[in-house]
């Protein structure tokens, strides 16, 4: 992925968002500025402001850059589309999205934990926050709602919590004073980043494994162990069976009475895929999981 693409994309939705970002980072500026406190000690203005300036913007960009919203569809709660996170799992590196996400939820990462001075509970309510969004994001029509952005904006979040917790630990004397408190909340949270991570990772791999049956099934739909031979006479198993869809099959195993073909899935270590099987009688199509998925010979 080249960095001008990246540059482009990020230049394009500023541009499309920037009025309405400007309009609710200029009403959330001086809501923070409200906000403020003058104790010592205490943030800053500054800090306030900071803050939900880049909560504004975060709404501007994901709500907004196509223009102010004008219908309600509640019937799309319940629909979270995979196009962008099957793309995401092929080539996550090729996805400007998921790097926009990131950098879009850092700023505001950092800055609320440095007003709160709880890194862990702000990379929590961030990421309840993110999810609120694509569901908002859902309702209002405004943009394409997926898990896959949840996910990146809970790193770019994480990475922004714990950017100010470094700060914090960088301050003269800061150790002495709470390095065990901020050394739990440290720790708390990266392992609430893992479990985020580790639990998004099943939930992809079982939903991609469960499409890439479905569109399986409509492919190879009445088809037997004689069809399968066939292929193989014809030297069209490429075409007609291994490269038949996306992923393609990357192994197989043949008996006497059937031959079982494998369509992976798997996601960030979680093994899932898809065991087609011709027998005379028919085809049959199954997910699975762990050794299956890995141990089938090629």
């Amino acid at each position: 992925m080249g960095g001008g693409c990246v540059v482009n994309e990020a230049l394009h939705v500023v541009r499309m968002a920037i009025v309405p970002a400007l309009v609710l980072a200029a009403a959330c500026g001086g809501a923070g500025y409200a906000t403020r406190s003058r104790r010592p000690g205490h943030t800053t203005a500054v800090s306030w402001t900071a803050l939900f300036c880049a909560a504004g913007l975060v709404l501007g960009v994901t709500l907004f850059r196509d223009g102010i919203p004008h219908t309600v569809l509640p019937q799309a709660l319940t629909q979270w589309p995979m196009d962008q996170t099957q793309q995401v799992l092929s080539d996550p590196f090729a996805s400007t999205q998921v790097l926009l996400n990131v950098l879009l939820y850092a700023p505001v990462g950092l800055l609320l934990a440095r007003v709160t001075g709880r890194p862990l509970m702000s990379w929590g309510a961030l990421a309840v926050a993110s999810l609120l969004v694509e569901m908002l994001q859902a309702l209002l029509g405004a943009g394409a709602n997926d898990l896959s952005d949840v996910a990146a904006n809970a790193v770019g979040a994480a990475v922004g919590t714990a950017c100010a917790a470094l700060l914090v630990w960088a301050r003269p004397g800061a150790a002495e004073r709470s390095s065990r408190r901020h050394m739990v909340e440290w720790a708390g949270g990266w392992a609430a980043g893992l479990a985020l991570t580790v639990g998004t990772a099943h939930l992809l791999a079982q939903q991609r494994a469960d499409q890439l049956r479905g569109t399986l099934a409509e492919t190879f739909r009445g088809t037997t162990l004689t069809d399968y031979q066939r292929w193989q006479t014809g030297d069209l198993l490429e075409q007609r069976v291994f490269a038949a869809v996306t992923p393609r099959a990357d192994a197989s195993d043949s008996t006497a009475n059937a031959v079982t073909v494998r369509y992976p899935a798997s996601v960030l270590g979680v093994h899932r895929c898809v065991l087609v099987t011709w027998r005379a009688a028919g085809v049959s199509i199954a997910v699975d999981a762990g050794s299956p998925c890995t141990r089938l010979p090629s």
